[in-house]
């Protein structure tokens, strides 16, 4: 058993379903490049051809689509 915790051992998964570009998806981007760079695991789920997707391909951060059209609100789930 380890006594220590490393954080490459932690996953993070960051979501975003949506197609603007603003202060939310700038800091999800770099909050996701901080915690690469200090050996976490990063994924984010995004939509395909979205601009926080197109900067995180930019930044080879590991990036997941979503497969079903845009969601205009959170209920269309």
């Amino acid at each position: 058993m380890r006594s220590h915790t490393h954080l490459s051992d932690f996953k993070i998964l960051y979501i975003c379903p949506s197609m603007n570009w603003g202060t939310l998806q700038r800091r999800m981007i770099q909050d996701a490049i901080y915690l690469r760079d200090s050996g976490v695991n990063i994924h984010l789920f995004c939509l395909k051809n979205s601009p926080i997707s197109d900067e995180a391909i930019r930044e080879s951060l590991e990036v997941h689509y979503h497969v079903k059209p845009a969601l205009n609100h959170w209920f269309d789930y």
